[in-house]
């Protein structure tokens, strides 16, 4: 919502300027995109080399291979919440609250944590499971529009609670190998459900795995047929799949654009074409051989997405997209009234308006996609 805001406010000012002054301020934004653009052409070019390497890395490992079974949303759904459902937390408010007062000595002080009464059965059966589509039969996703700026979605810090707790169990038993496998699995299962928030818990697990089996391995256990993921990998597998997500959107330079991922290409058409359906009354005529690309690519991709697919083939403003309205640049959070900020529906039909607003906006909305390599000091 900062970012309609901030668009209300530039809007006022667009108002002001019309015929020159209007397509002079709309050929800024037009600069700034496309500088936007350059500085994404630019970073690929600089760690495209890493980006490959990390992606040889992770394209065949266990966590991306194809793997058998079914779909396993029914059993996680059976423990995991879904934002705003209102049922109460499957791991209680009091422990969960201590595990992150404790921070990173969490595995060391396992006798702390009283764990035996909480129910981790159904995590053996994960690896029976071939992924988890968050989307799917019986989800409260199913029948919802596609909306990837506002949706709910589950909540995935259950699933660290659980993952936790579990290696706790393991902890305390003295029998932690299967209690590792089984947060792999569902660290598997997080990585395969097409969104950018399930993908960066997926590998946030791969971390608490690692710390439980550091404190068994000072304890001096048996780990016999576990081994970790190191932290080098673990930030290799964040830096690629940050990196990804810049592929699919609007500000993507050809070379990027063109060139599919092994690893978080799911996650990136997602998150993309969400970006460029929002945007899609602003900047559809005035990107369209990127919208084309993009229609493309949905239309040939072996990603299931299937809500994403009806919104972009909807012929009328579909609900995932920005309302062309001056009003709605007055919305604030979600379930507040929109205030009155004095922005008439006639401006949209300003010269250069919605260009003007859709270059803004999209250019403030893309994140620095390759700043974890920028971070990390990494040079091609």
């Amino acid at each position: 919502m900062r970012l309609l805001k901030i668009a209300a406010g530039l809007l006022l000012l667009l108002a002001l300027l019309v015929g020159a002054g209007g397509w002079f301020v709309a050929n800024t934004a037009r600069t700034k995109l496309d500088d936007a653009r350059a500085r994404l052409a630019s970073d690929w070019k600089a760690f495209e080399p890493r980006v490959v390497a990390d992606e040889a890395r992770w394209k065949a490992d266990p966590l991306f291979a194809p793997h058998p079974g079914g779909d396993a949303a029914p059993v996680l759904f059976a423990h995991v919440r879904f934002e705003k459902d209102g049922k109460p937390p499957p791991v209680p408010v009091e422990l969960t609250e201590a595990l992150k007062a404790a921070g990173a000595d969490w595995a060391k002080r396992s006798a702390d944590f009283e764990v035996s009464a909480i129910d981790t059965a159904w995590m053996a059966q994960l690896g029976s499971f071939g992924w988890w589509d968050v989307e799917g039969q019986g989800t409260p996703l199913e029948r919802r529009t596609f909306e990837v700026m506002t949706e709910p979605l589950p909540v995935f810090t259950d699933l660290q609670a659980f993952a936790k707790v579990r290696l706790l169990q393991g902890l305390q038993s003295g029998s932690l190998v299967e209690a590792g496998k089984e947060v792999r699995e569902l660290a598997r299962l997080c990585l395969t459900n097409e969104t950018l928030v399930g993908a960066m818990v997926g590998t946030a697990l791969l971390g608490i795995e690692r710390r439980a089996h550091e404190e068994a391995a000072s304890r001096g256990l048996d780990l016999t047929g576990w081994t970790p993921i190191s932290e080098a990998d673990q930030a290799s597998l964040r830096n690629l799949l940050w990196a990804a997500q810049a592929r699919h959107t609007l500000l993507a330079p050809e070379p990027l654009a063109n060139r599919p991922f092994a690893v978080g290409e799911c996650t990136s058409l997602r998150e993309g074409v969400g970006q460029a359906l929002f945007l899609r009354g602003y900047l559809g005529d005035d990107l369209p051989e990127r919208y084309a690309s993009l229609a493309k690519t949905l239309e040939t991709s072996s990603c299931r997405l299937r809500r994403a697919r009806l919104a972009w083939s909807s012929t009328g403003p579909a609900a995932g997209e920005l309302p062309v309205k001056g009003s709605t640049l007055c919305l604030q959070e979600p379930g507040v009234e929109p205030t009155d900020c004095a922005v008439p529906d006639g401006v949209m039909h300003l010269p250069f308006a919605r260009a003007f607003i859709g270059r803004t906006l999209a250019v403030i909305a893309t994140p620095d996609w390759f700043a974890k390599y920028r971070e990390a000091n990494v040079t091609p």
